[in-house]
């Protein structure tokens, strides 16, 4: 059984010149990816679908990392279905792309965003 988590601090900071601020910092809960079939019979129901992973997954956790964000961009098509199928309040992590942090060696960024 998995349980959702989610949690506000309140951090006080004390600026260089002498202000304090309050602040507050969510924090997100999730996994690197949501659509494991090695996880079916664990976490989903042996018998979901596939298709059925993403709403399942985002009922019990807030956030999700998107890792094939390194080798391509999702086209917006897969962007709008992701969204209609999670919460408003759920959060989707990109991997930052391999021509960025790897073979740019985060120089230059602009050129390949």
């Amino acid at each position: 059984m998995f349980v959702q988590v989610r949690f506000r601090l309140k951090r006080r900071f004390r600026t260089t010149d002498g202000l304090s601020l309050n602040a507050d910092m969510n924090f997100w809960i999730g996994t690197s990816g949501f659509q494991h079939s090695e996880w079916k019979g664990n976490f989903y129901p042996e018998d979901l679908p596939t298709a059925k992973m993403l709403p399942f997954y985002a009922e019990r956790f807030s956030t999700t990392e998107i890792n094939y964000t390194f080798h391509r961009i999702p086209a917006p098509k897969t962007i709008e279905n992701w969204k209609a199928q999670t919460p408003e309040k759920f959060r989707f992590a990109l991997k930052a792309p391999q021509k960025i942090t790897h073979w740019s060696k985060l120089r230059d960024c602009v050129r390949h965003a």
